[in-house]
């Protein structure tokens, strides 16, 4: 528990503990999973799709399978994969993210 740890101070000052923070927008938590930081890019990509779904992904007419095949590739799971280098998927997470692609294509 973080409430066993002294305050770190500095000139002064003293350094909070965080159970969750954001840097270079991947979400790191204190117990080293990494649920919360998939979570938010299942959420993120989600919402892209839904953006992209009426005007872009089922607009056979104007646009060829590649172009939307490209787009979906650059922008849906670009968002979705972002930081995945550093993850350590367990089996559930990897269902998860596996699901959504499964999903949107």
């Amino acid at each position: 528990s973080w409430a066993d740890f002294d305050l770190l101070g500095v000139d002064g000052e003293y350094i909070s503990f965080t159970s969750k923070f954001c840097y270079l927008g991947t979400i790191i938590s204190s117990n080293l999973s990494d649920d919360a930081d998939i979570s938010r890019r299942i959420q993120q990509a989600s919402k892209a799709f839904g953006s992209l779904s009426a005007g872009v992904f089922c607009n056979r007419k104007y646009l060829s399978a590649k172009i939307r095949r490209r787009l979906f590739m650059a922008i849906v799971i670009n968002l979705l994969l972002w930081g995945c280098e550093t993850w350590a998927l367990t089996k559930e997470q990897h269902q998860r993210l596996e699901s959504c692609f499964n999903k949107w294509i």
